[in-house]
């Protein structure tokens, strides 16, 4: 790990449509790590939010600033182009990062322009993809495949590749599916970004979470993230759930999080009162280990259909790994890829009769698989934080100043 400069190295501009926030949240913790990473080297950070009206401030080394944008809507991307280009050559900025999901992630024009104002400004713009959008929106069922709309997008987004310095992709087994459609590779690389091993480790008690829901001495299955479509909430956990104590009399499961499913999932605790299940709502990224603790296995469900789910790499598998809670998860072109050499997984298929045989195995032979995870939770090194976050910085530094 390279040790921390006394010497500012460059000007970054990290770029943000949102509130300042530099406290870690669940949307952007990998901005987090990376930006502390950063830090830590004595880089010089700008946080720029588009569109703000903060005024510029100073703070734990790193400068916020904005960008107001003051024109008509009807003129909003030229002014934004505009702009930025100003900035950047103002304030002589050498690269810039943005992550997706935090700069105007449902504006892909918005997304365009602004990586066609950088390059013409000299910038070097490097884009963190750690859900690509289209593909994302795809297994959402938001945009379909083979509309215009789908077509333009993939367009720009193949130009933005061109254009950029970096694309960074959630995995190995993504960046070879984008260079095998013919993206340069030079200009692509696939980085997971890992689990924290500092707050996920073997050593997390989960007792305190079974007595508070009452599941001492249950077999406890758990699934904890994003209730999102290509998750199948709908299609394989709500019956897995309805059909769990006819399979397993001593079974309890806990789900956890968020997103535009939930309401699935709480009319199925209404419609079924008597149901082994509790839903425990998002949980605080700092208790999450605890609850994946408590459990006897955790589920990671995936479709199969589309881009996205076969070549994301998913957090939960390597975050339950890293407690020592053993995991069943679909297979998937990310698991041949970049997860093989996991233990304590599971890999099964997507339906719910491939998770049931599944689960019938681990409790058939839970210490065993309970002890795999353990081993693997010992050996996180390769998909942690601390070793992935700083590869990302240097290939950052060596592509971007």
């Amino acid at each position: 790990m390279r040790p921390p400069s006394s010497k500012r190295s460059g000007k970054i501009l990290f770029l943000f449509d949102d509130e300042f926030n530099p406290a870690p949240t669940f949307d952007n913790m990998k901005f987090h790590y990376l930006l502390n990473e950063m830090k830590r080297r004595g880089m010089a950070v700008t946080w720029l939010r588009v569109n703000g009206g903060h005024r510029e401030v100073t703070k734990d080394d790193v400068r916020f600033d904005s960008v107001k944008l003051k024109g008509p809507k009807l003129l909003f991307s030229m002014e934004l182009f505009a702009r930025l280009i100003s900035y950047c050559l103002r304030n002589k900025i050498t690269l810039v990062y943005f992550d997706e999901w935090l700069y105007f992630r449902n504006r892909p024009n918005s997304r365009f322009l602004t990586v066609l104002a950088l390059k013409l400004a000299g910038a070097r713009p490097i884009v963190d993809r750690r859900d690509p959008y289209l593909d994302f929106q795809v297994a959402q069922g938001k945009i379909s495949e083979h509309t215009m709309k789908a077509v333009l997008i993939r367009l720009q987004e193949r130009l933005m590749i061109r254009l950029s310095t970096l694309t960074i992709l959630p995995s190995v087994a993504y960046q070879k599916l984008l260079v095998d459609q013919g993206h340069p590779p030079r200009k692509l690389i696939g980085i997971f970004r890992g689990v924290d091993t500092t707050k996920f480790k073997p050593t997390v008690d989960g007792k305190q979470v079974r007595s508070a829901l009452n599941v001492e001495g249950k077999f406890v299955i758990g699934w904890f993230g994003m209730m999102n479509k290509h998750r199948l909430i709908e299609e394989m956990l709500l019956p897995l759930a309805k059909r769990a104590s006819n399979l397993w009399p001593d079974a309890h499961i806990i789900i956890g999080g968020k997103g535009p499913l939930r309401k699935l999932v709480v009319e199925f605790l209404k419609s079924n009162p008597d149901a082994p299940f509790s839903y425990v709502g998002l949980i605080p990224y700092d208790e999450l280990p605890k609850y994946i603790a408590a459990c006897d296995v955790t589920l990671c469900p995936i479709q199969t259909n589309s881009h996205f789910s076969l070549h994301s790499n998913w957090l939960k598998i390597v975050e339950s790994l890293a407690v020592g809670t053993p995991v069943i998860a679909t297979r998937t072109k990310s698991s041949i890829m970049d997860m093989r050499s996991l233990r304590g997984v599971v890999w099964t298929g997507k339906t719910t009769d491939d998770f049931v045989h599944s689960i019938n195995n681990v409790k058939k032979d839970k210490l065993y698989w309970k002890s795999e995870a353990l081993l693997q939770a010992e050996r996180m090194e390769e998909y942690s934080v601390s070793y992935n976050i700083p590869r990302l910085v240097d290939l950052i530094c060596k592509n971007g100043i």
